[in-house]
């Protein structure tokens, strides 16, 4: 098996004290994730993002700032990602075929998640990855808007 290498942008967006989860089923498990994916050749990570999340949700975003870091590896497969705020321009969500359903989850049980069924009832890494980084998050700090700001490059 070859050895393979990615890199991805996820991106955290919050309305009214509830940020936007995603969900995709597989033989019969749920699993959570973010909105974001792949970079492609060429491509900054914040355009990753205002890429991913239109092909994804059907809306804009705008990516504010950094928040976390990540990485997976498993057997020969490899992701290091970065996860960012991003403010979207709408609410009115069209989920693409990529996930099944979504869930704006208030942001005072973000620490609990880790508690809750649909997150353990599976082995997914992402799961675990997002999971266990969030249970540490200071919202406090991520919605700060006196912090860094991101602006692309047009």
């Amino acid at each position: 098996m070859e050895a393979t290498f990615e890199f991805s942008c996820k991106g955290i967006i919050v309305q009214d004290n509830h940020f936007l989860a995603l969900y995709k089923e597989k033989d019969g498990l749920w699993f959570y994730d973010l909105p974001g994916g792949r970079l492609e050749l060429g491509e900054s990570p914040e355009e990753t993002l205002v890429r991913e999340i239109r092909e994804e949700l059907g809306i804009g975003v705008q990516p504010m700032k950094l928040v976390d870091t990540w990485h997976i590896v498993k057997h020969q497969y490899q992701v290091v990602g970065l996860l960012y705020l991003c403010h979207a321009n709408s609410k009115d969500i069209i989920l693409s075929q990529e996930h099944d359903r979504y869930e704006w989850i208030p942001i005072e049980e973000a620490a609990h998640l880790v508690h809750n069924r649909v997150f353990l009832d599976q082995e997914h890494p992402w799961n675990r990855l997002f999971v266990n980084r969030m249970m540490y998050w200071n919202w406090e700090k991520i919605l700060d808007d006196k912090l860094m700001f991101i602006t692309l490059n047009h």
